[in-house]
Parts: structure tokens; sequence; C-alpha cells
């Protein structure tokens, strides 16, 4: 009986042994789990709140994207309004201030000084412009007036006419141009595709320089009508 409480006791104090150990282990495989675990919820924690700020960040690009896109088009709407309201005032302005081509000056300009009535019956009203010049000549040498439908200075005649009027030459029906006193002057009666108004038209030669209107007379009849010219 001693002996096997002699064998016993050793024994037994081996198993407590291993059960110390192995309670140790156990705490140490514990604490070492615990560890993992807390280092493993960080990690993922940590990546979670990176995600979050990764798609607050995309989501306040996009918004600010969007207002920039918005912006942007209000912009071009803008500018496309400003550019067509300047677009119509530009049409505007050139309605109002059209000019006659070809440089061609109109009675509605301004120093013109309009007279009603004359000595003669059949003058209406008589019209002159201050700024009235000479309309050049190709002519050279000493000038020679001519009433020869087929001569440069008939031509340049007819010219002055249309100039005084502000019409073209083919606009007009040259019924009668005679010599206004002088070899330097001459006065042509003219009607225009323009209206049934009767003109005449006086125009005097400035050397070098050509034909110049010098006074329109518009008329009540046309008193050159089977005339000849």
């Amino acid at each position: 009986m001693g002996k096997y409480i002699d064998e016993l006791g050793p024994r037994s104090s081996r198993r407590a042994r291993r059960r110390k150990t192995n309670r140790v282990l156990n705490i140490l495989i514990g604490i070492v789990l615990l560890f993992i675990l807390l280092i493993g919820g960080s990690l993922f924690w940590n990546n979670t709140d990176d995600e979050r700020a990764d798609s607050a960040t995309k989501l306040t690009t996009k918004k600010t994207n969007e207002e920039q896109t918005k912006s942007n088009s209000d912009n071009r709407l803008t500018n496309d309004d400003t550019e067509n309201a300047a677009t119509k005032e530009d049409k505007t302005t050139d309605t109002v201030n059209y000019e006659p081509k070809d440089d061609v000056e109109t009675m509605d300009d301004q120093d013109v000084i309009v007279t009603e009535g004359s000595d003669d019956p059949n003058v209406i009203q008589t019209v002159v412009k201050a700024n009235w010049e000479p309309i050049g000549t190709n002519q050279t040498g000493e000038h020679v007036s001519s009433y020869d439908k087929d001569s440069l200075d008939w031509e340049e005649k007819l010219q002055a006419i249309a100039y005084a009027l502000g019409v073209a030459v083919d606009e007009m029906t040259v019924w009668y141009v005679e010599n206004g006193g002088s070899p330097h002057t001459a006065i042509g009666t003219i009607t225009t595709s323009q209206s049934s108004d009767v003109y005449r038209v006086y125009i005097e030669w400035v050397d070098e320089k050509g034909w110049k209107p010098t006074k329109i007379e518009l008329l009540k009849e046309n008193d050159k009508a089977n005339g000849e010219d």
C-alpha cells in the first residue's frame, strides 16, 4: 500500500504540471487569438473608414463637377443670349445707319436747303445740297460740252444727274438734256423707276474735277415729254 502511494504521488504531480502547462498554453493561445482579432478588427474598421472617406470624396467631387458643368452651361446660355442680343443690335444699327451703295448720297442728308415754289409755275419745290461734289472725270485737255449720246461728256453728265438724285443711271429715264446758258452748264429733265415724280436737275462743269450738281427742281408735270434730247 505504501508502495502504491509512493508511485501515485509522482504520477499525480506530473499530471498536475501538465494541466497547469495546458492552462498556460490555452491562456497564451487565447491572448494570441484575441490580439489577432483586435488587429483584424482594427484593420477592418480602418478600411471601412477609408472607403467611407473615399466615397464621400467621390460624392463631393461629383457634386462639384455637376455644379461646374451647370455653371458652364449657364455661362454658355448667358453668352449666347448676349451674342444674340449683340447680333440683333448690330442688325438694327445696320438698318438705321444704312447708306446707299457706291457712295451715292440721297436728298435725305443734312445741309439740304428746300424751297417751296418758284418763279416757274411748273416748279413745286427746289432742293440744293451744300455737300454736292464734282463726280470726277476721265476727260483730258480743254473741256468741250457735248450732247452726243456716244460721247464721254454725255455719259458723265448723266452720272452727275444720277448722283444728284441718288439713283443709278440705268434707273433714270432721260427726257431732255439741254444747255444751261453757258458751255459749262447743263439741265436734264428726268424721271426715275422709283417714283412718278419729274425732276429738273442742274449741273455745272468744274475744271479737272468733272460735272457737279447745283440744284434739283421737282416739277408738277413733265414739260419735256414731247421734246427731243
